[in-house]
């Protein structure tokens, strides 16, 4: 019964699309099957409570907070403009650009984003102790010029637990690197990063499957600590030193591909690198990138045919974000139904008017 109420009201907010993209919210508490539509992302998120779901249109929302403190999943069309053509991407801005960041606080663990590009929000650090439980971004895009992914203070005992899955950064990834006190505990799979990372120290980073290359001298991999990558690929933006300084303190590379002709990471001292079947040398790895090095909707990061890549990975699988348990989906559509086709009639035909509407879902 709950399924249906929602597939009515999905059916609603539907409707209600036009060429323009309606800017609608659907606010659907499972535990009653109610829900409520909104045109203000801000009401909407301030009349949430646990556990409810806020469905996004395509459209750019203006959100109001710097920190989130509910337990929701928020759940958008898309980010890819070719897989949300009957939609719209959905972007999320802040109201006010001068304060463009927001926290994901304690009260916020267990939540999930899935299908929304953050245009000019940062996520930011924690800014108040406590445990975070697993907040989880699928399929979403970042990129405001950095993100921090850390506690502003050295919370003793503070944990944060983030996993991004198949998502695009377009920006610096970053740490704070001293809090000895508030560890991260982060996994990325299949992600895709087109700057650096920057003083991921404190905690655990995992990478799964990820591809890393640097589009400015400025966006190398540096001065991280305790990272582990798997099944990753290193591609050199041609006059880009993509892994800098300070990679040679716990730093574990399993299985990853580098474009550089020899693999450019080392380590000595008492916590030394771990580079362990690795493969140099591949220096087009990928299916087109249009012949620049700038993240585009159009690039392909299928691997080319042939390339060692497609069998460097665990178990004889694929480096990179189509191979691995997460392998990702070309469109980044989100999971959930999500119109691909709709044609509505500009005008009623004997007092009808004619309405096609086409949902696709996938199960991964």
């Amino acid at each position: 019964m709950i399924m249906k109420k929602l597939a009515i009201l999905l059916c609603t907010v539907a409707v209600g699309i036009t060429s323009a993209f309606a800017q609608t919210i659907l606010r659907y508490t499972p535990s009653t099957g109610a829900g409520q539509v909104y045109t203000n992302l801000d009401t909407a998120y301030a009349q949430a409570q646990n556990d409810d779901i806020l469905y996004l249109s395509g459209n750019t929302f203006l959100f109001g907070y710097n920190a989130v403190e509910k337990k929701l999943q928020w759940v958008g069309a898309g980010i890819y403009g070719d897989s949300t053509l009957a939609t719209g991407e959905t972007r999320i801005n802040p109201t006010n650009p001068g304060s463009n960041y927001f926290a994901v606080r304690p009260n916020a663990g267990g939540s999930a984003f899935t299908g929304i590009n953050f245009g000019g929000f940062r996520l930011n650090d924690c800014d108040v102790a406590g445990n975070i439980s697993l907040v989880t971004f699928v399929r979403c895009e970042f990129m405001s010029d950095w993100i921090s992914l850390s506690y502003t203070g050295n919370f003793v005992g503070s944990t944060l637990n983030f996993r991004f899955q198949e998502c695009i950064f377009n920006t610096f990834v970053t740490g704070n690197g001293f809090q000895g006190g508030a560890l991260s505990n982060i996994t990325f799979d299949n992600c895709i990063f087109s700057r650096g990372l920057f003083r991921l120290r404190t905690g655990a980073y995992t990478f799964n499957n990820c591809i890393f290359w640097a589009t400015a001298n400025g966006d190398a991999i540096q001065q991280n600590a305790g990272c582990a990558f798997n099944n990753c690929i290193f591609w050199d933006a041609a006059t880009t030193s993509l892994l800098g300084g300070f990679m040679d303190q716990g730093n574990v590379f399993s299985r990853c591909t580098f474009s550089y002709p020899s693999i450019p990471v080392g380590g000595s001292g008492p916590n030394p690198t771990i580079v362990s079947n690795c493969i140099a040398n591949v220096t087009t790895p990928f299916a087109n990138t249009n012949g620049n090095y700038n993240y585009e909707d159009a690039d392909d990061y299928h691997l080319v045919s042939g390339s060692p890549a497609l069998t460097a990975g665990s178990g004889g699988g694929q480096c990179g974000i189509y191979g691995g348990t997460y392998a990702a989906k070309a469109g980044w559509v989100p999971f959930n139904p999500h119109i691909s086709v709709k044609t509505i009639a500009p005008s009623t035909a004997n007092g009808q008017l004619n309405i096609n509407i086409t949902t696709t879902a996938q199960t991964h």
